[in-house]
This record gives structure tokens, sequence and C-alpha cells, in this order.
């Protein structure tokens, strides 16, 4: 991804399942892969992940973090507040 974007994901298995994830970063100037983490998550169809990756000051290794959004099928139906 640039910087300053964003990308929606379509689900990443057929069912609540484990899946492998492999997160890494790209320094300008090395043009060289880097690992930051290679795990697996839990894919829960009824909940959507929301992922933020971001610099901090001074720190070449972007900082990742996730939040689960959970919501019932009625939630899903609301509008957002005007």
């Amino acid at each position: 991804m640039n910087p300053n974007s964003h990308q929606i994901l379509n689900a990443p298995v057929s069912s609540a399942s484990p899946y492998r994830v492999k997160i890494g970063y790209i320094i300008p100037d090395e043009k060289i892969l880097l690992p930051i983490c290679e795990t697996q998550w839990h894919y829960n169809p009824a909940t959507r992940m929301v992922m933020f990756v971001f610099n901090e000051n001074g720190e070449k290794v972007p900082r990742v973090m996730g939040f689960s959004d959970f919501r019932t099928q009625d939630e899903t139906k609301l509008e957002a507040p005007q």
C-alpha cells in the first residue's frame, strides 16, 4: 500500500477458520522487504477487522494496530449519524 491510502480486502477464507498472515514493510531508500510478523489470525464472518498502519516519529518500523468491529445483523443496517 502507498502512504496515506486505504484498502478493503475480501474475506481471506470462506468460513470461520484460521488463516496465515504476513506483515512487512519497505524502507523507501533501501527497496528491501522487511518482516514485522508472521502469524495466524482467526476469521469470523460476523466481524470485520479494521487495521491501522502508521509511522511514529523517529521510528523506521511502522506500527500496526488492529481492532475487531463486531456488529449484529440489525446494526449493520443502521445509517451513520448526520
